[in-house]
């Protein structure tokens, strides 16, 4: 079983009791759509594990996740990535990693040895809008195994400068994390089925849309994250019978995200990249 700290709805429900500073989130170019997601309580995981215990191992696409489900081969790229969650996914700044300083938490968190994201929850009342988008990016964007656990520098470091984060490619930073995470997986995991895994970071992109169902959204640019919901269950996760079931045997799966008309516009908005011609026999996603 997969575990994750990524909760966008305990996140947001926290930060809309805040009201003075919500609108810095609504308003924001990228985390405004995460306000427009259904609200569901609990990330049913179940089907995403199937997923990444079927990851191809590729020596030639260092950017690019392959999984494959009854012999059909599924793509996870940055497109998929930026197709799913609207994030922008353009280039670093130069020397983005020396971005900003230190000045905001040294001054609020000057005396903790280790900033957790339970430290900035205590605070996040008597604190400005950096506290609350520092709770954010520590829950949601960069989500570690356990609130007690140390808030990730880079993050702690960019909420220094709020124009900054509003900028950002949280998209490029997300789908790297991504990448990244998957392959420690596959390292720690070795083909073999463990009771539990923790799953760091951003992972709505990585669910499966089989078990999701359409969904109104608030604005026509929403991505795809926004437009879907989990099918109802009486359980927090999806027993894995139903889940082989509903796959079967079938082969007709789509390898890649083909955009719609409007999502092309939304991709020419957040992702540096030639338009990519629709494969033959693929259609929209899994």
């Amino acid at each position: 079983m997969i575990q994750t700290k990524c909760s966008v709805k305990d996140t947001f429900d926290v930060i809309k009791k805040l009201k003075e500073e919500v609108k810095w989130f609504t308003s924001h170019p990228q985390f405004r759509h995460f306000f427009h997601m259904p609200s569901e309580k609990y990330l049913k995981l179940q089907a995403m594990w199937m997923l990444l215990m079927r990851t191809i191992r590729t020596e030639e696409e260092e950017d690019v996740a392959w999984f494959t489900v009854n012999g059909v081969p599924i793509r996870y790229s940055m497109r998929e990535h930026a197709l799913i969650s609207g994030l922008d996914c353009h280039e670093y700044l130069r020397k983005y990693l020396k971005l900003e300083g230190t000045k905001f938490v040294d001054y609020y968190f000057g005396g903790l040895k280790k900033i957790t994201i339970t430290d900035v929850e205590q605070k996040l009342l008597s604190m400005k809008t950096a506290c609350k988008a520092l709770f954010f990016l520590g829950r949601v964007i960069r989500g570690q195994a356990k609130d007690s656990g140390p808030v990730d520098p880079f993050i702690l470091r960019i909420v220094e400068d709020l124009d900054v984060c509003r900028t950002f490619p949280w998209g490029r930073l997300t789908f790297e994390d991504a990448i990244k995470n998957i392959k420690h997986m596959m390292e720690l995991l070795k083909g073999e089925v463990h009771p539990a895994c923790g799953f760091p970071g951003f992972i709505i992109p990585l669910e499966k849309k089989r078990f999701r169902l359409s969904a109104d959204s608030p604005c026509e640019d929403c991505p795809r994250m926004c437009k879907s919901r989990f099918t109802k269950s009486s359980r927090k996760g999806y027993p894995l019978e139903d889940i082989y079931a509903a796959l079967g045997k079938t082969k007709v799966i789509n390898s890649v995200l083909v955009p719609t008309l409007g999502e092309e516009t939304l991709l020419a908005r957040i992702i540096d990249e030639e338009p990519e011609c629709n494969p033959e026999g693929s259609a929209s996603d899994t």
